[in-house]
Order: C-alpha cells, then structure tokens, then sequence
C-alpha cells in the first residue's frame, strides 16, 4: 500500500509539473526592442531619444541596407553622426571633420565640400546646419549609425568654416 502511494505521488508531481501547475515562477518576456520605421527605401530609423513634435533634440539609430543610396536635404539641426557597424560613403555640400577611431589622438581629418569619404565603425564627425549629401552603402552587409540632432538657439550665430568675419 504504501508504494502504490508513493507511485501516485510521483504520477501526480509529474502531472503537475508536465502542465505547468508545480512551477513557481514564470520567466519574464523580455521588453522587445524599439520599433523602427523606414524613412526611406533600405534605410530605417529608431527613435531612441526625442520629444514628440519637436525634431530635436532627437537620438535615432539609423540602419542602412546594403546597396542603399540616401540623399538628404538641409536642415536646422546641428548632428552628430557616429558609426556603430559596417561603413557607409559619405558625400557633403560643406567641409566637415571626420574623427577616425584608427587614429586616436589626432585632430581628425578635414573633408573638404563635395568630396567622398568612407565612414567606418567608430569614426564621427559634426554634420553642419543647413548641410546637405549623400550616404551610400556600398557594402554587402547592413551598416548602423547614431545620428543626434541638436537645434541651436536662434540668438546664437554659427561660423560657417572657412568663412571670413563681418568687419
């Protein structure tokens, strides 16, 4: 007698546990990543950092499918562009800097207006306002970058590089 309740302990735990009754904790889901939106063909945008109805401040991981070409148009945003995986080609209306991350300690690279350049993992550089080009991806595997915008202040004037001071 006592085995046949042995048994019948050891069926129903079992029973139990097969149906998920003897467990004591769930595991929790997991907080599914940001959903992202495309913003053009082959290249899409999460949103990470922004005030809805203001285009800046802003954060965004933009993704870059392999064959795309983007041009973009000038904007008030002054941006910060970083590039987390694989490379781009970057092609600007105005010189730029281009820090490279295989270079550290340098001042960085000037890139002069209309000149193409590579853009790989690490390397950053300072989009000017009103600034306008082309990103292509001339690789085959997706490349990534963060771009934050920032809008100066109206009362605040920026040089434009390499212009000469009203006097």
């Amino acid at each position: 007698m006592r085995v046949l309740s042995i048994r019948l302990v050891t069926i129903i735990a079992v029973i139990w546990a097969g149906l998920g009754w003897a467990s004591i904790s769930h595991a929790q889901e997991a907080t599914p990543p940001p959903a992202g939106f495309e913003i053009a063909p082959g290249v899409t945008a999460v949103a990470l950092a922004f005030v809805p109805g203001q285009e800046a401040p802003s954060l965004y991981q933009l993704t870059f499918a392999p064959g795309t070409i983007y041009a973009f148009e000038p904007s008030p945003e002054l941006s910060l562009a970083y590039v987390v995986a694989g490379s781009v080609t970057i092609t600007l209306d105005a010189p730029v800097t281009v820090t490279r991350v295989t270079e550290p300690g340098t001042a960085g690279e000037v890139v002069e207006a209309g000149t193409s350049f590579a853009f790989g993992v690490g390397d950053y550089t300072v989009l000017p306002v009103m600034v306008d080009g082309e990103v292509r991806n001339d690789g085959s595997e997706p490349a990534t970058l963060m771009v934050s915008a920032i809008v100066p202040p109206a009362s605040t004037e920026l040089a434009t590089p390499g212009a000469t001071p009203a006097g």
